[in-house]
């Protein structure tokens, strides 16, 4: 919280490969830290990495129900982006058995359950 609170404090540098803190703490499941770098507003919500993975790729890879739903709030997510091997978050999410992801994702009123990779 006091590096986040900090002035100048770049939130969208990258480390040597390429992920943003935002993407870390997404990937790394830190729930608290996605919280509060969300709160400062500086990461378009729907970039893509270096895989073409967007943040809600990420959760929906590693599992993690709780950021899945904070970003799902987040105005002007992309449900349905594809990443560079054509798959969604819905693809990710059900070929790596995260059932409750893919609940969630279903239940979003604009989700393509149509989309093919």
């Amino acid at each position: 919280e006091i590096l986040l609170a900090a002035d100048g404090i770049d939130f969208r540098a990258r480390d040597k490969e390429g992920r943003a803190p935002l993407e870390l703490a997404v990937s790394s499941g830190d729930m608290m830290v996605v919280r509060l770098i969300l709160a400062k507003g500086v990461q378009d919500i729907n970039a893509k990495n270096q895989k073409g993975r967007t943040l809600l790729h990420l959760a929906a890879g590693g599992g993690n129900c709780g950021i899945a739903e904070l970003l799902l709030c987040q105005d002007g997510i992309n449900i349905n982006s594809k990443d560079n091997d054509g798959s969604t978050p819905l693809h990710t999410a059900s070929g790596l058995g995260n059932s409750r992801i893919v609940s969630l994702l279903l239940d979003q009123d604009n989700i393509d359950i149509n989309s093919k990779n």
